[in-house]
C-alpha cells in the first residue's frame, strides 16, 4: 500500500541476496494548505548514509536513520514561491561533489535547488533554493 508520507528501509545482503525489513519513518503531511496533498516524490541518502532526504511535491524533509523514532523527520524547506507558481520538487540525486540536487516537476525553471552539506543534521545542511542556474543555449 502506498502511503504518501512514509519511507520503508530494508537491509540488503549482497552476498546472499537477502532483503530484510528494518524500519519505517513518517514525515508530517499537511492536507489543509495544499490543493494537492504533499505527496512523496523521491528519497536520497546523504554521502555518509546516516541521513535520508525525502522530497515531497512541496516540502523537503531530513530523516535521521540512526534515530529509531518513527516521526523524526525534520522540515528542511517548503515552496519557494506562491503555490500557484511553484513547479513542485521532484527527483533528487547525490552528485560526485557530495551535494544533493533536487529537480522540479516539468523542468520549467531555469534553476534548481540543492543541499550543500547533506551530512549535517538539521538546517545546517544548508538548503539552497533555486541557487543552481542551468545553462541555456539558443540556436
Amino acid at each position: 500500500m502506498y502511503v504518501r508520507n512514509r519511507v520503508d528501509l530494508y537491509n540488503f545482503d549482497r552476498c546472499d541476496g537477502s532483503i530484510n525489513y528494518k524500519q519505517y519513518y513518517m514525515t508530517p503531511m499537511d492536507t489543509a494548505s495544499y490543493w494537492d496533498w504533499d505527496k512523496k516524490a523521491d528519497i536520497c541518502f546523504s554521502p555518509n548514509d546516516s541521513l535520508l532526504y525525502m522530497s515531497n511535491f512541496y516540502t523537503v524533509y531530513q530523516i535521521d536513520i540512526n534515530d529509531t523514532a518513527i516521526y523524526n523527520g525534520l522540515f528542511i524547506h517548503g515552496p519557494d514561491t506562491l503555490l500557484d507558481y511553484f513547479p513542485e520538487y521532484d527527483l533528487m540525486g547525490l552528485a560526485p561533489n557530495g551535494k544533493i540536487y533536487i529537480g522540479n516537476w516539468h523542468g520549467i525553471r531555469g534553476n534548481m535547488s540543492y543541499i550543500d552539506k547533506p551530512n549535517v543534521k538539521g538546517l545546517g545542511c544548508d538548503f539552497k533554493p533555486r541557487d543552481l542556474n542551468k545553462p541555456t543555449t539558443t540556436t
